[in-house]
């Protein structure tokens, strides 16, 4: 249960977060964007630093009325709000001076709670947020794939390529007594090659046919690339 008032961030107001909780419950239950965008800005009753308060008149259309706070999808939302991550991702937010990231399970609720009420132009703005936050975590795993896969490790402290860098961090962890290591398909035939077999070798992006140009990952191996290089190279195929 959420404290009925908090400290946020002054002594000179506290903020009632019972009133505030309810005031995103509102806005994500009636699919409004305008209003879930401004329960998090800056001026918003919702942050002890701003002058405004829930409890007055001018921000009443802000909180459930009785009959929608007795509604089943009501609390279903509301329960949303309070659950531990959402929360949580809300009052970090309410603590930043910077330009609010809205939590994606908030923003997608709001979207289709919008859409099943026609709100069309207030849904659309809600799958575009997600998307274009999609795409953003995208751009920025393909970045790191495409450095790590030009051996361009400078900016991580490693002057040495690719190669020379799992077979030291390989070797490490054989010496600390690790039963294995994760490792791309492609450096798995050298770590047989060169580490004690006994180390094992888990290997993701294991792709079922030739890896495409469009992929999550850059660096994969298909099936006969994975395990068949493993097993030819093995003097025997009882060996590991």
């Amino acid at each position: 249960m959420l404290g009925r008032k908090r400290h946020l961030a002054t002594d000179a107001k506290q903020v009632d977060m019972e009133l505030a909780a309810r005031a995103f419950a509102k806005a994500v239950h009636d699919g409004d964007i305008v209003n879930l965008r401004f329960l998090f800005g800056p001026f918003t009753p919702a942050r002890a630093t701003s002058s405004e308060r829930f409890e007055t008149e001018k921000y009443a259309y802000l909180l459930p009325d009785e009959e929608q706070e007795r509604s089943r999808e009501f609390q279903s939302v509301l329960d949303l709000v309070r659950s531990r991550s959402v929360w949580a991702h809300i009052e970090n937010e309410l603590s930043m001076s910077r330009p609010p990231q809205l939590p994606s399970d908030l923003v997608l609720a709001l979207g289709d709670n919008a859409l099943r009420q026609g709100k069309y132009t207030s849904a659309a703005q809600a799958y575009e947020m997600l998307r274009i936050r999609a795409r953003m975590q995208e751009l920025v795993l393909e970045a790191a794939d495409e450095s790590l896969d030009r051996g361009d490790l400078d900016d991580l402290g490693f002057a040495v390529d690719v190669e020379k860098l799992v077979l030291s961090r390989a070797r490490r962890a054989l010496e600390a007594g690790c039963d294995g290591v994760v490792s791309s398909g492609l450096e798995a035939p050298m770590l047989r090659e060169f580490i004690d077999h006994r180390l094992l070798v888990v290997t993701p992006g294991i792709r079922p046919v030739e890896n495409q140009p469009v992929d999550d990952q850059k660096r994969t191996v298909d099936v006969a690339q994975a395990f068949g290089c493993l097993l030819y190279t093995s003097p025997s195929p009882r060996d590991p």
